[in-house]
């Protein structure tokens, strides 16, 4: 994708700002991104005492590096592809 967007330049397509027609695609995406985070308290329980205080930290910075991690693949995917990518 980054070389395509590199070589072939923004997809004509694109559409910057939110579409009113698809915005609900963002939830679904949004739930399978996140459907790890019901194992955030088991593994905190079974962690030793003495490192426990660091699981907060941890746990905030691996989410933080997915989300960006996800933004900067999708929104670098769908400048390369614009609305020829297909939602179904």
């Amino acid at each position: 994708a980054w070389s395509k967007v590199a070589t072939d330049g923004i997809h004509p397509d694109v559409q910057f700002g939110v579409n009113g027609d698809r915005w609900y695609f963002f939830i679904g995406t949004a739930t399978f991104a996140y459907e790890g985070i019901p194992m955030i308290i088991p593994v905190y329980h079974a962690m030793k005492d003495e490192k426990k205080h660091l699981y907060k930290y941890v746990a905030v910075l691996c989410c933080s590096f997915l989300l960006v991690l996800y933004i900067i693949f999708s929104s670098l995917c769908y400048l390369a592809l614009g609305d020829t990518t297909d939602v179904t």
